[in-house]
């Protein structure tokens, strides 16, 4: 049976979003902030934080996936992602389609299949930004072989 969640741990991510707060609201700066308080909370070896963006490349027929955030590994190196691919499909990423058109700027609405996916070894969280034609995603890895004594006390 999974431990339940302890109060340390409320309490640690409750500290996790005032500090948020007042780092303010530019991504670049509150989401390498995040993933790396993450990492330490949930004792993964990666976490990851982005925003998936889809657009139509009509001239190709197609439509190229933009994947911008940023993400930790357990030796404390943070990164910002950017990645840029063509001849993607909005399943590829956990996506479906929105109701809406494109906007003027080529992008295209997607929101989640499912909110949240999870895995003995992962948890992913996908949220609809539809003020951008986007989906932030969250989410947290760890390693095949974890030994139970070396988990952390949040499961799942």
């Amino acid at each position: 049976m999974p431990e339940r969640l302890k109060l340390r741990d409320v309490r640690a991510i409750f500290r996790l979003v005032a500090e948020l707060r007042e780092v303010g609201a530019d991504p670049n700066v509150w989401r390498p902030h995040m993933v790396q308080r993450l990492l330490q909370i949930v004792q993964a070896q990666v976490v990851v934080s982005s925003e998936v963006h889809f657009k139509n490349i009509p001239t190709r027929q197609t439509m190229q996936v933009v994947d911008v955030g940023w993400a930790c590994n357990e030796d404390g190196k943070t990164w910002q992602i950017h990645v840029e691919r063509d001849d993607e499909q909005p399943e590829h990423y956990w996506l479906a389609m929105g109701k809406t058109q494109e906007d003027g700027a080529g992008r295209v609405p997607v929101k989640p299949a499912k909110k949240v996916y999870g895995g003995t070894f992962f948890l992913l969280s996908q949220y609809p930004l539809p003020h951008i034609s986007a989906v932030d995603q969250l989410g947290l890895h760890r390693r095949l072989a974890i030994s139970p004594s070396a988990s952390a006390s949040i499961n799942w």
